[in-house]
């Protein structure tokens, strides 16, 4: 194993050689990584000098992270990235390694054989998953006796597990907040919201399309589907009148192109639990935003409502 001298030398040469958004992104998950040591769900043992897989790694920040802070291995794949979208200096550093497959494919290569990991890692990934339970099961037969598999998953219940970050995202002092413009209390009506949703249609053309333009209605703002979009935890109170509001596949549930499986906290941890992993700590990411009415007439714990992400430290 590395010694700390070693680790620090290691991790500034690599550092020095990424451009500089790369790097920033890197470093910015090397923070990540040092708050969940913080909060007792990750700790180096796990991964000093270990094998780590990094599954859907995207561009593989977390993977030059677990490089920098000492990992021995860090294999990473990824299903939808390919490998040359990857900073060259991060798929080539000399501990890493980088390929386009899922766990399934993984794991009936020959060369990955089973037990061979010490620590899984996934962040944000588990929610876009449609079949969970055979990627935990895949997962699991990689994994140590005695290693752990630390998994963040993105909550479809909080105000923003839509993903549509267009209408609702992370703001400050841990709330959610709404992304576009009240147009509905204004005199000008649809023509306030204008720019915005002309950003949507360039940039978020699967949150903001044509069609749902032409829905637009001055006289009639309640039945607007940039209203209701824009209203708080909107996905869930639009149920009745979802697949006219969110008429993109990708929010549509399991069903080809959808992007979310819209599981509940339980349901991960249930499907945790059969695929053979024990439940070591778990730590819920809470928003200050309060549901109320139509929000809690849905039978959704308040408790669901708040949490934006949760934190799974799991064994085998």
């Amino acid at each position: 194993m590395l010694s700390a001298s070693d680790i620090s030398q290691r991790a500034n040469e690599f550092l020095a050689t990424l451009p500089g958004p790369v790097r920033a992104d890197v470093e910015g998950k090397i923070q990540e990584l040092r708050w969940h040591e913080s909060a007792g769900c990750l700790s180096p043992d796990m991964y000093l000098g270990k094998r780590v897989l990094d599954w859907e790694a995207g561009l593989g920040g977390f993977s030059g992270a677990f490089y920098c802070l000492g990992a021995g291995e860090v294999v990473a794949i990824d299903s939808w990235v390919e490998p040359g979208s990857v900073a060259y200096e991060i798929r080539n550093a000399p501990g890493i390694s980088f390929s386009r497959m899922s766990i399934q494919d993984f794991i009936r290569d020959p060369a990955n054989g089973p037990a061979s990991f010490d620590l899984l890692f996934s962040n944000t990934v588990t929610e876009h998953i449609s079949d969970l339970p055979g990627a935990f099961t895949a997962l699991h037969s990689v994994l140590k006796p005695g290693g752990h598999y630390l998994n963040i998953h993105d909550n479809y219940y909080s105000p923003c597990g839509s993903h549509d970050h267009g209408f609702w995202f992370y703001g400050d002092a841990g709330a959610v907040t709404h992304q576009g413009v009240e147009c509905w209390s204004q005199p000008e009506k649809c023509t306030a919201s204008a720019q915005h949703r002309a950003r949507l249609l360039t940039n978020m053309p699967w949150t903001w399309n044509d069609r749902l333009e032409r829905l637009r209605d001055p006289n009639a703002c309640r039945t607007c589907p940039y209203y209701m979009r824009s209203q708080p935890w909107g996905h869930l109170t639009s149920v009745d009148d979802f697949s006219r509001v969110f008429d993109d596949p990708s929010f549509m549930t399991l069903r080809p192109g959808s992007s979310l499986n819209k599981l509940t906290t339980f349901q991960v941890r249930q499907i945790c639990q059969e695929a053979g992993f024990r439940l070591v700590r778990f730590h819920r990411n809470r928003c200050t935003n309060q549901p109320a009415g139509p929000v809690l007439e849905l039978g959704i714990s308040e408790l669901e409502l708040t949490t934006t992400t949760t934190v799974w430290l799991l064994a085998r």
